[in-house]
């Protein structure tokens, strides 16, 4: 669970336009915040992932915004949330990443509960393990 200071900290400088995200241009200088999640847009995400949300992002979701704040672009929102750049949600990202075998790729392997959750431009995201108790990060691109 994050502590106060840390939601604090993040809540300041996403409540700023300037200093929302990374990469300015993605949100607009005078747009506001998306507002936040509520507990059942968290509890339809899980049950289309068939996995819990890390609690930490839970927490930002609820608490701060349902994403557009954060590293690079920002933190992809759930239902009715902030999207990448083509359109996609935290979970039809998902869910593609997992599709896309399937379709086009057969040597594609996407590892299960490799959630990506922040855009960071250019077809690159930050990756949740969630699989791992700690729920690492990781790059992709």
């Amino acid at each position: 669970m994050l502590s106060q200071e840390l939601l604090d900290s993040v809540r300041f400088r996403a409540e700023d336009a300037r200093t929302r995200t990374d990469l300015l241009n993605n949100v607009g200088a005078g747009s506001k915040l998306i507002a936040r999640a509520t507990l059942e847009q968290i509890k339809t995400a899980e049950n289309e992932l068939g996995f819990p949300l890390p609690r930490d992002l839970v927490d930002l979701y609820l608490k701060i915004a349902n994403g557009g704040f954060g590293p690079g672009c920002g933190i992809i929102g759930i239902s009715n949330g902030w999207t990448d750049d083509q359109g996609a949600t935290l979970v039809s990202l998902y869910l593609e990443c997992l599709e896309r075998r399937k379709q086009s790729d057969p040597d594609w392997r996407w590892p299960v509960r490799l959630l990506p959750f922040c855009y960071l431009g250019c077809a690159s995201y930050s990756c949740i393990d969630c699989d791992s108790e700690s729920a690492r990060v990781v790059a992709t691109d």
